[in-house]
């Protein structure tokens, strides 16, 4: 017998700790630790996990893994390169495609597929220019039978050669198998070999497909002309608030890292704009396909009582020289959703754009006591991490 004396005191933990925390997790890794094999067993074991940060009173980063908001935009006839306002032949826009790296593979293409005849005869003919001389580059079509199944052998596709003016090219077709019922066009701004190595920007224009027979144009997104009044921009929030319910209103987590589409990111090694559906940061057109976007993300996370849980982590120990551009972002962010959280992760003494930034975080041993103190006077947080 062992002989104990318990004094129990009248207070019961609160089911949603007063600290916030972040902490990540890899489904990667999980998935070889356990040696998982399907869907459903990741899913199973996920929410293993989950329970798990529940007990111990901890927030994981993605809470939302098998339950993301369900994003679809309608209306864009192109993806993977930039309409741009600047650099035109004709109308409002031309169609930018860039390679900057030797290791990623850039292929934009038409969205929609095209119908076409056996029967007939076609040539592709567009505008296209470079900021470089003799930039080789290739374009052509993808071909597709009735089922809309890729037939490779029946592709389409050349080399050609942009300078510094808009010159026209064409890729003589000819007839097409009668097989092929539907094309679809890709475009490379660089030569393809099989080490990648090559780069370059091409841009294009006044894209048409005709018939030799009709002498008509059977391809219409090939004025790379886009509407934003026809866009749309469908968030489907079900399995996310069918999650959120459980996550923060049962298992009372604090926090967790939302992704916004069309951000940029980078580090103090580098960093890149944002895009929304082909049109660049800075643009008016991507500031306001981003206000339509963020309202909707604001409006359903304050309708189920969720706002503030959430924080926009999407670059990553800004240098001095980074500070400019992560102020622009997070001043869009709070412009069209003042009320969703940005998020900071800092080590640069004498920088502050607190006015956009909601959560400071730096590094442990980096900790600014002063800083602290002007974030909590100005009832913001200030986080840190290892």
């Amino acid at each position: 017998s062992v002989p104990v004396k318990l004094q129990v005191w009248d207070f019961t933990l609160p089911q949603t700790p007063a600290i916030r925390s972040g902490f990540g997790i890899s489904m990667n890794s999980i998935k070889r630790y356990h040696n998982l094999n399907t869907l459903s067993e990741e899913k199973e074991v996920f929410d293993y996990y989950m329970r798990s940060f529940r007990d111990y009173r901890i927030s994981p980063y993605t809470p939302f893994q098998y339950s993301p908001i369900k994003e679809e935009v309608k209306g864009v006839p192109w993806k993977g390169g930039f309409f741009d306002s600047r650099q035109k032949h004709g109308g409002t826009y031309s169609y930018k495609v860039v390679d900057n790296s030797s290791t990623s593979h850039i292929e934009p293409m038409s969205f929609d597929l095209t119908p076409v005849g056996s029967k007939n005869s076609y040539s592709l003919i567009w505008y296209s220019r470079s900021d470089t001389d003799d930039q080789e580059y290739v374009a052509g079509l993808e071909c597709f039978n009735a089922e809309k199944k890729l037939l490779v052998f029946e592709n389409r596709i050349d080399r050609f050669t942009a300078g510094k003016t808009w010159e026209p090219d064409t890729l003589n077709i000819g007839k097409l198998n009668e097989e092929v019922r539907y094309v679809r066009v890709k475009l490379f701004p660089s030569n393809r070999t099989r080490t990648g190595e090559n780069k370059g920007t091409v841009w294009f224009d006044d894209m048409t497909l005709i018939n030799s027979e009709t002498g008509l144009n059977e391809f219409s997104a090939g004025n790379f002309e886009v509407n934003l009044n026809d866009i749309d921009i469908e968030l489907d929030f079900t399995e996310f608030n069918k999650a959120g319910k459980k996550y923060f209103d049962e298992y009372g987590f604090t926090g967790y890292r939302l992704d916004l589409k069309g951000l940029g990111g980078g580090t103090f090694y580098s960093r890149e704009a944002g895009v929304f559906e082909g049109f660049e940061q800075g643009t008016d057109e991507y500031n306001r396909l981003m206000e339509r976007y963020l309202g909707q993300m604001q409006e359903n996370l304050k309708k189920n009582g969720w706002l503030g849980r959430e924080y926009i982590y999407w670059f990553d120990e800004p240098n001095e020289k980074d500070y400019p551009f992560v102020r622009e972002t997070n001043a869009m962010i709070k412009k069209y959703a003042p009320g969703i959280t940005t998020f900071l992760t800092e080590h640069v003494s004498g920088q502050d754009i607190t006015d956009v930034t909601d959560i400071s975080c730096t590094i442990w041993h980096r900790l600014d006591h002063e800083k602290i103190k002007k974030l909590n006077d100005k009832g913001l947080q200030h986080w840190s991490y290892l």
